[in-house]
């Protein structure tokens, strides 16, 4: 065997295995009516001895009888000569792909008239190279020459088996054309043979094992597959070896009769060159376990591993279903059950350790012994869901009055798991009760497992004295032997909530029992009311029934009928929420208009104090989002107002005109104020005004925060002074000796707009009452430090710029007909401009500003590699902020920093959200960025800066 080398396009290069051969059997083909001369000695061509087979003698004899002749002559065609029978048979797999059929030979021609070094006469063209088995030809690449040569013949990009080859009938034919000079000659041949390039299966073993990380106990698949990559694609026998190397225990299950355990060897048969086993690996004990899958021809090698751990652990369930019972006796056992329902991804020996506290076990438990649970793998079963589930009821009792506390822990469990018994002393006195079964639309939309909480009103009426005991004034939930108690009434004549939890089983009894006073004593009256049963995820609170004003048509408009609503004990609190929508705003929001308020009014009598709260919103807003605005109505009351002119309710003015066939507002009544006395409610005549005015469409003299100035009425007078550039506070240095004074510090200093304005109402008095809403306009608001939070103006003429801004002093107004002439100082505390959209740049970039700015730079972290920290580097000015500690290194790769250089703050993102980072882990060496011209944060060390943010300022 031989290996044939074949360069890659990259210059390395492949090794193809190919076996070369001599035909162990030749044959002179001559033809039956041309005269052939034959090749003699012809077996001398089978080897490469440095014999030769040859057509003609050195010897030409006479006329050249036995030579080659010439062209006139009759035996001027040398005899085709074919070599089969190569012996290749168990040579070649049968189902190895042939690529290449390389045929060589050498021979050489020889003259009669001159000496073998000189040029000899005969003359024949290229010979005919043919693999008749194959049906494949080819012209050789050589005549013979006068020396010996060696050529061949090249059969490229076949696509044969090697089924082709291992037979006698694969032969190669020399065929040499005939002598076309007219000088008779003789040929000699050394060899004719055979390269067989070839290439067998090339399997590739593969290991799938879905998820890597499993908890023992449970069922691993194991997908091993083989994959012939050569091309060959044969339906042939694979063997490999499989083994499992692991530090734990496992069990393996299998379904193939290809695979061996014993031996751990997988022999399958494979289709179109591939074969697959699946086995199934179930850990019994936490490790590292490693599969390996070895072919054994090729000797490829594949492993792959996946750890076990313990299996996940959840309490599903740990309580006592009876929070109180009562002491028991010899004769009388009261029972409270310890329901713990687990749930693991796989069973597992569990320990449980449990303290019952002054509670003691009634009967005995399977596994529970000196308050140790154990748990074996067998106990664990499958839930209707599916679930691995372990769920054992505990029955307890004490014979000791208070409260006693159950624990549970286990070295699998984080925490300690705990729930509290009340153990009561019998009451001394007759239960006066009443029972109430649920009825059975009820019953029907109870689902077993879910918890629910049962809710009441009670109140204890003309009683002198509250007697304690388990079973007076409550509720008691009875639901199989699990009792649920309501808290007791605690206090005299006022309706209180009472209320409790309970876990519904579908397989018991449910009942209410209602506990009246004691039977021994005749102390007043005890009522309930308004029962509710409600799942406990829902549950936000005692739910009252829905109190709504009816009939609600008479709500709205002027009708002289009202809407009523009675609010008495124990509907008290809150009425429903009345929502008013769909409005005929008559093509309103479809003109151009500047709407300068909403109002929303209406008709209201009420026998004692109320609130009235009313919500403003749109059809998309989520009400808890509402604007909500609230007044306190009294007897003498006979309407009601929110809003007004100038009032928007929290909607920007510029959005109420789009959001008007959204708009939504709601009416609540809130009889906070006692539950004893009942309320009647009387309301009519709900109606919703908008103010607006027509838009001119000339342009805005001057916007505050972006709000127009037209919504106040507001027109800004021509002698409004805005200064232009900026006002330089200067230091200046005395050279004694030199003429005048240099400069060696210059600031930018506050400048001052002095903004003169009108407003002008319908009259007179609408003008006072805009000047209210304009100083709110104006004036900045303060935060809980009283620092002004900035509001910014911006102009006509630059729209694009605006400048921040406080007021300190009041507005000089001077009365004017049908309004006022103002005038307001506006402090410019930056003494600059600045544009009002902020400017976006990557990590470099230029400013072109008057002043310094302090931008925002929005970054992220590129290494996690601890011995690292996060610096940010500007190269122009050799500003640098290190950040560096535990929590900077803990910080995920990729994760988003901001430094906000104005407040001199760190913020980090995580669910879309920044936080603040410590300062601490701020290098005291840091500086927060101020950049000046040219900047360039490219060097910048563990973090990639990707947005550099900030408001360019000018005069």
């Amino acid at each position: 065997m031989v290996l044939l080398k074949i360069k890659k396009n990259d210059g390395g290069i492949i090794k193809l295995p190919s076996i070369l051969r001599y035909p162990s059997k030749v044959q002179n083909i001559e033809g039956n009516n041309i005269p052939y001369r034959s090749c003699d000695h012809i077996e001398n061509i089978t080897n490469d001895l440095n014999t030769v087979g040859h057509w003609g003698y050195a010897d030409p004899g006479a006329k050249y009888k036995n030579a080659i002749a010439g062209r006139n002559g009759s035996r001027k065609h040398p005899s085709t000569i074919r070599g089969y029978d190569f012996k290749y048979d168990g040579l070649i797999p049968d189902s190895a792909k042939v690529t290449s059929i390389i045929v060589q030979y050498s021979y050489r021609k020889l003259a009669y008239s001159a000496q073998i070094s000189q040029t000899a006469h005969g003359s024949f063209s290229n010979p005919e190279i043919i693999l008749s088995s194959l049906n494949l030809s080819k012209t050789g690449n050589a005549p013979p020459r006068n020396n010996f040569g060696e050529y061949e013949v090249q059969f490229n990009n076949l696509n044969l088996k090697g089924k082709d080859i291992n037979t006698p009938n694969f032969d190669v034919k020399f065929d040499l054309p005939q002598n076309t000079s007219t000088n008779p000659c003789y040929i000699e041949m050394k060899y004719l043979r055979v390269i067989v390039v070839y290439t067998t299966g090339n399997y590739i073993p593969s290991i799938s094992i879905e998820p890597n990380i499993v908890s023992y106990g449970e069922k691993v698949a194991v997908k091993c597959t083989m994959v012939e990559t050569s091309g060959t694609k044969p339906s042939e026998e694979i063997s490999a070896n499989i083994k499992i190397i692991t530090n734990g225990d496992c069990e393996i299950t299998y379904d193939s009769p290809y695979y061996d355990w014993t031996t751990g060897i997988w022999r399958q048969a494979t289709t179109n060159g591939k074969a697959e086993l699946i086995f199934y690996v179930t850990p019994t004990s936490e490790g590292l376990f490693t599969i390996t899958l070895d072919e054994n021809n090729s000797g490829h090698s594949t492993k792959t591993t996946f750890v076990v751990e313990k299996p996940q652990l959840e309490v599903w369930d740990f309580y006592a279903n009876n929070k109180e019972i009562e002491i028991s006796t010899d004769t009388v056992t009261d029972l409270t059950y310890l329901n713990i329902t687990l749930k693991t991804d796989a069973p597992l020996d569990l320990t449980l350790n449990l303290n019952f506290g002054g509670l003691t076990v009634k009967e005995p438990v399977p596994g529970l012994s000196n308050n140790i649970l154990q748990i074996s793998k067998s106990q664990w079963q499958k839930d209707d869901s599916g679930n691995i589930v372990f769920d054992t009821n505990i029955p307890l009792y004490s014979k000791s009055s208070g409260e006693h506390n159950i624990e549970m822990t286990s070295p699998l469990l984080l925490g300690v798991f705990t729930d509290k018994v009340k153990v009561n002393i019998p009451d001394s006195y007759k239960s006066y009760y009443s029972i109430l079964n649920l009825s059975e639309f009820t019953l029907s939309n109870l689902e077993h497992g879910e918890t629910y909480v049962f809710s009441a009103l009670g109140r204890l009426l003309n009683a002198s004295k509250i007697e304690k005991g388990l079973k007076n004034l409550r509720v008691c939930v009875v639901n199989g032997t699990t009792n649920s108690y309501t808290n007791q009434i605690s206090v005299k004549d006022i309706w209180e909530e009472l209320s409790c939890e309970f876990t519904y089983d579908a397989s018991k009894p449910i009942y209410l029992i209602f506990y009246g006073n004691f039977i021994d004593f005749d102390y007043g009256t005890v009522e309930f009311g308004n029962l509710s049963l409600i799942l406990k995820e829902r549950y936000a609170g005692y739910e009252y029934p829905v109190l709504a004003l009816s009939p609600k048509r008479y709500l709205l408009g002027d009708v002289g009928s009202t809407a009523n609503l009675l609010l008495e004990p124990p509907e008290l609190a809150l009425s429903t929420k009345h929502f008013f929508e769909g409005f005929n705003w008559q093509g309103l929001e479809n003109n151009n208009v500047l709407i300068h308020g909403i109002e929303i009014t209406g008709d209201i009598s009420v026998e004692e104090s109320i609130n009235l709260i009313c919500g403003v919103g749109t059809l998309d807003d989520d009400e808890l989002d509402y604007y909500l605005d609230s007044i306190n109505i009294t007897r003498n009351d006979t309407n009601f107002k929110f809003g007004g002119k100038f009032h928007n309710f929290g909607i920007p003015f510029p959005e109420i005109n789009t959001i008007l066939n959204d708009l939504r507002f709601f009416l609540q009544i809130d009889d906070a104020f006692d539950n004893v006395t009942q309320v009647q409610v009387e309301m009519k005549n709900v109606q919703i005004t908008v103010y607006y005015s027509k838009n001119s469409g000339e342009d805005c003299d001057f916007y505050i925060n972006g709000v127009s100035c037209k919504y106040f009425l507001i027109s800004m007078s021509p002698e409004t002074e805005i200064p232009r550039g900026a006002n330089f506070d200067t230091e200046k240095y005395k050279i004694e000796g030199a003429d005048g004074k240099y400069p060696i510090r210059v600031n930018v200093d506050d400048k001052k707009i002095k903004l003169k304005f009108r407003v002008y109402g319908d009259d007179f008095e609408e003008s006072t009452e805009i000047m209210k809403y304009v100083s709110d306009y104006l004036y900045p608001e303060r935060d809980t430090l009283d620092s002004p939070i900035l509001k910014s103006i911006s102009f006509f003429f630059a729209p694009e710029e605006c400048f921040d801004y406080y007021i300190e002093d009041s507005i000089d107004a001077e009365a004017m007909v049908g309004g006022y002439d103002c005038e307001v100082n506006l402090i410019i505390p930056s003494g600059l401009s600045r544009n009002i959209n902020p400017l976006r740049k990557s990590f470099a970039g230029t400013i072109t500003t008057i002043g310094k700015v302090k931008p925002d730079i929005i970054l992220y972290k590129l290494s996690e590699d601890e011995s690292t920290s996060i610096q940010i580097i500007e190269s122009e000015s050799g500003q640098l902020m290190k950040l560096e500690g535990e929590f900077i290194t803990n910080l995920p790769e990729t994760t988003k920093i901001k430094i906000d250089c104005e407040n001199r703050n760190v913020f980090y993102e995580k669910y879309s959200e920044w936080f603040k980072i410590d300062p601490n882990c701020i290098s005291v060496d840091s500086s927060f960025f101020i950049l000046d011209h040219h900047f360039n944060f490219e060097n910048s060390i563990n973090c990639k800066v990707t947005d550099v943010i900030y408001y360019e300022k000018g005069g």
